[in-house]
């Protein structure tokens, strides 16, 4: 039973570390969008 919920907790933690990244990803590009934004309005 341990093997099978550490197999659960290092799965939901791999899951966890992608969708940080994913939110990491959309973070960066939103900031680059609005900084091209702010550069044209100049």
């Amino acid at each position: 039973m341990k093997a099978i919920s550490r197999n659960r907790l290092s799965g939901f933690t791999l899951i966890e570390i992608a969708i940080v990244l994913v939110i990491i990803g959309l973070l960066l590009a939103a900031v680059l969008q609005g900084q091209e934004m702010i550069n044209s309005a100049k």
